[in-house]
């Protein structure tokens, strides 16, 4: 295991999946665990692909409490894959996040 780290910036229509933000460009990335920072100063959604401007876990504004999220599979061998989180937020805004592969 080892912890990687990634980054998306908002496109046009908020909405954009973690995964886009791997280096090197990969269409699936199952991993063990996920924090997710927001460094805008506009408050961001982290969801499945329905989320939206009303939902999704909210994660405050860089700087704001409560800080960044951490989500973590159930266990049982279970994983988390990037392809399937999302974020949504204001254009041009920058998330970063970091996850263990």
């Amino acid at each position: 295991m080892a912890l990687h780290t990634g980054q998306v910036t908002i496109p046009a229509g908020g909405k954009v999946a973690l995964v886009t933000g791997v280096t090197p460009t990969a269409t699936r990335t199952p991993c063990y665990e996920l924090t997710v920072q927001n460094n805008s100063t506009h408050t961001i959604r982290v969801g499945d692909s329905t989320v939206s401007a009303t939902v999704g876990q909210v994660v405050a504004a860089s700087n704001a409490a409560p800080g960044p999220i951490m989500f973590r599979p159930p266990g049982g061998g279970l994983l988390l894959e990037l392809a399937l989180i999302f974020v949504f937020g204001t254009q041009g805004d920058v998330v970063d996040f970091t996850y263990v592969k």
